[in-house]
């Protein structure tokens, strides 16, 4: 099985120590912003702040890693500033 490949955007304002990894809802298609340490989310790559976050365990649905493809196709596009498998 191949690993998965996580690609991220910078580091969580809230708790200061987490990647912000891009992730797929599968419900939506929306790709966001979530937290690998607080669990915060951000839709918005230009409101990258606390005040507009939200808190990623208080949402039910599935999620997915979006491809470089995906990504370039979003808002987030020329935002990745690194990738890494799991």
């Amino acid at each position: 099985m191949p690993a998965r490949l996580h690609h991220w955007v910078g580091t969580c304002p809230l708790c200061r120590q987490g990647r912000l990894i891009l992730l797929r809802n599968d419900s939506s298609l929306a790709i966001y912003a979530h937290c690998e340490e607080c669990e915060q989310g951000y839709q918005d790559p230009a409101n990258i702040d606390t005040a507009r976050s939200f808190l990623t365990l208080d949402h039910d649905y599935e999620t997915s890693d979006p491809s470089l493809t995906e990504i370039a196709r979003s808002q987030w596009h020329g935002r990745v500033r690194g990738s890494f498998g799991q």
